[in-house]
């Protein structure tokens, strides 16, 4: 999960590429009323990038964005997962 105050879906991009996954986004500048000392909401273009390994499944890779919070979730391959043998008797 990655907070992301301001972003809107429209102004971000989530891409997997070569097992990098790469989240890059833009927020845009509010109109400020009256006079202030200090703004601590950044404004512009940002990147990050996370590199994923094999047992990730690229296809089933989903996102959701909820006020203000960007959720990515990503699926092991099915043939990673671990599966339980039945023991038979004699």
């Amino acid at each position: 999960m990655l907070d992301m105050p301001g972003v809107t879906r429209d102004g971000l991009d989530v891409q997997i590429e070569d097992n990098e996954l790469t989240i890059t986004g833009r927020r845009k500048a509010r109109p400020v009323q009256g006079t202030w000392l200090v703004k601590e909401r950044l404004e512009g273009s940002f990147e990050a990038a996370y590199t994923v390994d094999d047992t990730i499944d690229p296809a089933k890779i989903e996102a959701s964005l909820d006020d203000g919070v960007l959720t990515v979730t990503l699926h092991i391959k099915e043939a990673v997962k671990p599966r339980r043998i039945p023991v038979k008797s004699g």
